[in-house]
């Protein structure tokens, strides 16, 4: 047997031959590196969905946290199984956790998903689950809310939608009302005080013996526009009110007051005796003075000067009498003997109360359902006076000012865990009018009048005002200086961390003014604390914003 001999070039072109070999290798390494490639784009895909259903989940978790406190944990899921489809709409979600917690609100709710993969089914991995977790929780904050609320006579015009404004803002106040006290972290956390406005404020009749109250006469401003009460038995502006609802059980005080000296008006500072020129007057406006200087009483005569604003009374009886009705016209604008023996009233919308159109305020700690049955009781009529609102506003939540002594006072400024917070809603611009055919070259006012009634001693006239503001002959005067006042009691209240949101209904038919506006963005805490609604709906959005605003919670993870 023999064998037989390659040649050698054959030998030497197999061993370097490398064909075989390649494949060889190949083949054995193109699984695992289609496994890792493929899983690559699967786990890509996975993570993508993950980070989706963490957004939703966070979402939906706060969305727990602000619902109202009586949905059941079995409700609540089905809310979040809801929130979950319309927000991760290429995968089925499942809800494998839910945890409700409340007073504080804690909801913790965790999710999962599955990524179908593409190219890990070679090694039998069909899905892979994704999964996201997250907890709401809100901290032990309680809140102070003033709803201040305009309610002039502008508030009766069109809004949009077929509404006036005045039923948009009560829809508004309404709905923030509601959230304020059911919202899911919020109730038990939660007083308010509603504040209506137009040309002055309005204090509740609870209020007319309070301590902080004018009533014995001491403020420098109590008988500004009016002398001779020797022998008249008149004690204070109470006791005028008293003595005219005989002759107009209308004429009776209705509550509302005046601003006191600045810079009183302009603080929450307390009220006391000890500070005369800082107590509250309850508003009176005077009898204005009579076209004529021949009425007696008795007279078929019409004794009231019709074109003048407020002429309400006879200004006297005979030239004889103490009481003259042909003495000098500061004269009879202001003598006390005319209220003692009223003759020949001109009633109607007329009076002492000239000006007082706006409902009571509510004070801090107001039930729900009160508050929205004062906000439906609201009626538009009067100017617009937004620094007296304001003003009222703030008093209703501070801890220092006249509600302060009262039971369930407003809580300290420094109070662990409070938050003040003033809402205030306007469709106008501060407003005094004035009129050259008063005295006082304006109508009467919680500011009283530009002068004094015998046009002397302006800077008396005008100490509720600033330095600089003493000589008001114009509507425009009158404005500028209410401005400056609203601008200092914003400044003040949130040096004392007051958060201020300012709501401006200004429609297309009936616009506030860039001065107007500024003011209000000026008022407010910042950019984002200040709206501007063109119509109702814009205007119950606005106040749903600052609802969720002020209801936020601390979403953690």
């Amino acid at each position: 047997m023999s064998v037989r001999t390659l040649p050698r070039s054959v030998f030497q072109r197999f061993l370097r031959s490398r064909a075989g070999n390649v494949g060889i290798i190949f083949g054995l390494a193109l699984t695992p590196i289609l496994v890792a490639a493929g899983a690559a784009i699967d786990y890509s895909g996975a993570a993508g969905l993950q980070t989706v259903l963490q957004a939703a989940t966070d979402s939906t978790t706060l969305s727990l946290c602000k619902a109202p406190a009586t949905l059941t944990v079995a409700e609540l899921r089905t809310l979040a199984e809801s929130n979950l489809a319309k927000q991760v709409t290429s995968r089925a979600v499942s809800v494998t956790d839910l945890q409700v917690i409340n007073s504080p609100r804690n909801v913790r709710l965790q999710t999962a998903s599955t990524y179908p993969t593409a190219f890990m089914k070679i090694v039998s991995h069909d899905t892979v689950v994704v999964a996201a977790d997250a907890t709401c929780s809100a901290s032990e904050q309680f809140f102070e809310i003033a709803l201040v609320l305009d309610t002039t006579g502008s508030m009766a015009r069109a809004g949009g939608n077929g509404q006036t404004k005045m039923d948009a803002a009560k829809t508004a106040a309404k709905d923030f009302v509601d959230f304020m006290y059911t919202a899911g972290a919020l109730p038990g956390h939660v007083r308010m005080s509603l504040v209506p406005f137009a040309a002055s404020v309005a204090i509740p009749a609870a209020q007319r013996s309070a301590a902080w109250l004018d009533t014995t006469a001491a403020s420098p401003l109590h008988w500004q526009y009016i002398t001779g009460r020797s022998g008249q038995g008149f004690t204070s502006r109470l006791s005028l009110f008293e003595k005219l609802k005989t002759v107009d059980p209308a004429w009776d005080w209705r509550g509302c007051v005046e601003s006191p000296v600045y810079p009183y008006n302009v603080t929450d500072e307390a009220v006391s005796t000890s500070h005369p020129a800082g107590l509250i007057l309850p508003l009176f406006a005077p009898d204005e003075v009579s076209n004529t200087k021949s009425c007696s009483s008795g007279s078929s005569q019409t004794c009231q000067d019709t074109t003048n604003t407020n002429s309400y009374l006879d200004d006297g009886t005979s030239s004889s009498g103490t009481c003259q009705n042909d003495a000098a016209a500061s004269t009879r604008m202001t003598q006390a003997c005319k209220y003692k023996t009223p003759t020949n009233a001109r009633t109607s919308a007329y009076g002492p109360n000239w000006s007082c159109t706006s409902r009571p305020l509510s004070q801090l700690g107001t039930a729900q359902a009160t508050l929205k049955t004062e906000i439906t009781a609201l009626q538009p009529e009067g100017q617009t006076n937004v620094h007296e609102g304001f003003m009222w506003g703030w008093r209703t939540i501070s801890p220092t000012s006249v509600f302060s002594s009262q039971a369930g006072p407003p809580a300290a400024y420094d109070a662990t865990n409070y938050s003040k917070v003033i809402v205030l809603m306007t469709d106008g611009t501060n407003t005094w009018s004035g009129d050259s055919r008063v005295l006082g070259k304006s109508q009467y006012s919680a500011y009283g009048y530009f002068q004094n009634a015998d046009g002397t001693d302006a800077a008396a006239a005008n100490s509720r005002f600033k330095t600089g503001r003493t000589n008001l002959t114009t509507s425009a005067d009158g404005r500028a200086a209410i401005d400056e006042l609203l601008l200092d009691a914003c400044t003040n209240a949130k040096a004392k961390k007051v958060i201020v949101y300012t709501v401006g209904f200004s429609t297309s038919t009936d616009p506030i003014d860039a001065q107007g506006l500024s003011l209000l963005q000026n008022c407010a805490s910042g950019s984002d604390y200040s709206f501007v609604a063109n119509d109702s709906t814009a205007l119950v959005a606005a106040f749903k914003k600052i609802a969720q605003g002020i209801g936020s919670m601390r979403l953690t993870r």
